[in-house]
């Protein structure tokens, strides 16, 4: 897998370079299959390649805790601008952000729904402080599961009908 650099501040992060979505498409086939029966099959699609590249550098050992705390932290910014703002150049976002402001073009009107994606963020926050050495009591994690899979079913029913 072809690897770059992104600047993350100070910092210099590793991640894979996602020239096209192809590599996901491979990476999860039953999702990218599943995405192509529905008519919302493609922004539910986007949504998966998005957080999909945030959840692999999350798990990634390599990359310190404190960079993927400040990547996530710009991300949820990013979500928040896009949101906030109608005009974003996109020649100015990576590609996986490029993808998600198009959803959120489509789907800017629906508050409910940005609440669900600064939720998904929520997730991955949590999962890097847990892998920082933070512990977890069972009622955290129960309260973490119990928000990705009511995150996740409302993502999955709005955007395939």
């Amino acid at each position: 897998m072809r690897t770059a650099e992104i600047a993350v501040h100070d910092r210099v992060l590793p991640m894979p370079v996602a020239w096209s979505s192809l590599r996901y498409k491979y990476a999860n086939f039953p999702t990218y299959f599943i995405s192509r029966l529905f008519a919302g099959g493609r922004l539910l699609w986007k949504v998966y390649v998005y957080f999909r590249w945030l959840d692999d550098i999350v798990d990634d050992p390599g990359t310190d805790g404190a960079v993927k705390a400040t990547l996530l932290q710009e991300q949820r910014r990013f979500l928040e601008r896009g949101y906030a703002e109608s005009a974003l150049d996109p020649r100015h976002l990576r590609y996986e952000e490029r993808i998600m402001w198009e959803v959120i073009q489509q789907i800017r009107e629906e508050g409910d729904f940005k609440g669900h994606l600064l939720q998904l963020m929520s997730t991955f926050e949590f999962d890097v402080a847990r892998f920082g050495g933070k512990r977890v009591s069972e009622d955290d994690f129960m309260a973490y599961s119990r928000s990705i899979g009511t995150t996740y079913a409302y993502v999955l029913s709005r955007l395939m009908g």
